[in-house]
């Protein structure tokens, strides 16, 4: 189901964002596309505020993390500071990410040829 998918996805993206102090702000799904092998790509838009360092520090994990995924698109822009801020790094992160999704193991298990025999 590409919409439970898209939804771990951003989990996913949340908890790498929680970890490396980026304050993941809004996730949004997209809709997704099938290769011709099963493969889903799931897209998930992102806006988020940290200072440089948790921003290189998510990327690391992104790049090193346990899902594969890939960064489409990354803006990344000074955040406008507030009254006592002034001093405070504070960068304004918006990324489109896609993660991969395989088909089902039991939709491509091919069926057992009826003509072969199997040892007991």
């Amino acid at each position: 189901d590409d919409v439970m998918a898209s939804a771990e996805l951003a989990a996913y993206l949340g908890d790498l964002a929680d970890q490396h102090k980026v304050w993941m702000q809004d996730a949004t799904t997209r809709p997704g596309t099938t290769s011709p092998a099963g493969v889903r790509t799931l897209r998930v838009e992102i806006r988020a505020e940290s200072d440089f360092e948790g921003l290189l520090e998510f990327l690391q994990a992104l790049e090193q993390g346990s899902k594969l995924v890939r960064v489409e698109r990354l803006d990344v822009s000074q955040a406008l500071s507030g009254p006592g801020n002034e001093d405070a790094e504070t960068l304004t992160i918006v990324a489109s990410i896609s993660g991969y999704a395989l088909p089902d193991s039991t939709a491509t298990t091919q069926p057992a040829r009826p003509d072969v025999a199997r040892r007991p």
